[in-house]
C-alpha cells in the first residue's frame, strides 16, 4: 500500500504549526502581577472572613448547655446532699415557653418538691431586644408590632390620634448595645409573690464590623413554693372513666379541669431598670403535666 498521501499530510500538519511560525506571548508585567496576587489574597480573605462569622453565627445560636441544667439554690442542694435518695424532683411542662417573637424563651423547669424550689432556664436574644433611648425602656419585637396594630386601626378610626412614641417617633436600637439587664418574680393567683433566691449566667456575644450578637442563659431559682403534687393531673383519678366521668352531674370535662387547677403559678419578666412588662408565662397549675426526674449536682463551674 502506497503511503505517500499520508506522508504529505503529515509534512503539511508540521508546517503548520511550525514553532517558528507560533507568535510569542508577552510575559505579563510585574504590576500585573501584583494586582492578580492582591486581588487573589482579598478574595481568599473575603470568603474565610464570611464563613467564620458564619461558623461564629451558628455556634452563638447553639444554646448553653446551663440552659438545661438544674442548679438550685444553696438551700436546696444542702437539702440534696443530706439525704440524696429521698430528693424528689419534677420536670415542669409549662404551656408558655416563648414570646411569639423568639426573643425570650423558656426551658427545663423543674419542682424540688424536697426543697419547695421552683427553676427555669431563660434564653435572652439581647439581639432581637429592642431598646429606645427616649423612653430607657426594653421592648420585645411582639410588642411593638402588636402597638403598630393598635395604631393602625386607632387611626383609621380616629384621624386626629397619636401613635405611640416608640413605634412611630422615638429612636429604636438593638438592646445589646445597651448592656441592660431583665429581672424576674414569680406570682400565684393567691396574690403571694417569690423573688428570685439564686440566679446563674451565661453569655454568648460577637462584636465584628457591623455585626452585634448577644445571648444570655440563666437559671433563676424561686423559694417558698408549695405545688400540689397529689392533685396533678398525672395523680388524679381517670377522669375517661364512666363511674368517674362529669357528664352523668351535668359537668363537662373542661370544667373538672378548671375546678381542679387550684393554685395557679406565673412567671413575670421585667426590664430591670425602667420596670416595663416583656412577659408572662402560666408555669404551674394541677393541670400541668409533670415527671419525676433526678437531680445531679451541677458542676462546680455554675456555683462559682
Amino acid at each position: 500500500m502506497d503511503n505517500k498521501g499520508f506522508d504529505e499530510t503529515e509534512n503539511i500538519n508540521k508546517s503548520l504549526y511550525d514553532e517558528d511560525d507560533i507568535p510569542e506571548v508577552p510575559p505579563a508585567s510585574r504590576p500585573v502581577k501584583i494586582i492578580k496576587r492582591v486581588f487573589k489574597i482579598v478574595f481568599i480573605s473575603l470568603m474565610a472572613a464570611v464563613w467564620i462569622v458564619i461558623l461564629a453565627i451558628i455556634i452563638l445560636r447553639s444554646n448553653h448547655e446551663i440552659l438545661e441544667t438544674p442548679i438550685l439554690s444553696d438551700g436546696a442542694r444542702e437539702i440534696y446532699s443530706s439525704d440524696k435518695a429521698g430528693f424528689v424532683m419534677y420536670r415542669v411542662y409549662s404551656q408558655d415557653f416563648m414570646t411569639t417573637d423568639g426573643s425570650l424563651q423558656l426551658a427545663n423547669g423543674v419542682y424540688a418538691e424536697s426543697a419547695h424550689e421552683f427553676e427555669i432556664g431563660v434564653r435572652i436574644a439581647w439581639t432581637q431586644l429592642r431598646y429606645c433611648k427616649e423612653c430607657d425602656a426594653i421592648y420585645t419585637p411582639a410588642q411593638l408590632e402588636d402597638q403598630q396594630k393598635i395604631d393602625k386601626q386607632n387611626k383609621k378610626d380616629n384621624p386626629d390620634y397619636q401613635p405611640a412614641a416608640c413605634t412611630a417617633i422615638h429612636h429604636l436600637e438593638r438592646a445589646s448595645v445597651t448592656g441592660g439587664s431583665i429581672s424576674y418574680t414569680l406570682t400565684d393567683s393567691l396574690g403571694n409573690s417569690y423573688p428570685p433566691v439564686n440566679r446563674v449566667s451565661r453569655t454568648k456575644e460577637l462584636d465584628f464590623l457591623i455585626m452585634s450578637l448577644k445571648y444570655e442563659y440563666e437559671r433563676v431559682a424561686f423559694s417558698g413554693l408549695y405545688f400540689d403534687i397529689e392533685n396533678n393531673i398525672i395523680n388524679r383519678v381517670d377522669m375517661s372513666k364512666p363511674e368517674s366521668s362529669g357528664t352523668e352531674s351535668g359537668e363537662s370535662s373542661e370544667d373538672g379541669d378548671e375546678a381542679n387547677a387550684g393554685v395557679v403559678y406565673y412567671l413575670n419578666i421585667y426590664d430591670e431598670k425602667s420596670g416595663h412588662f416583656l412577659f408572662s408565662s402560666y408555669i404551674y397549675d394541677n393541670n400541668t403535666y409533670i415527671a419525676r426526674k433526678a437531680y445531679k449536682y451541677p458542676d462546680r463551674d455554675y456555683l462559682d
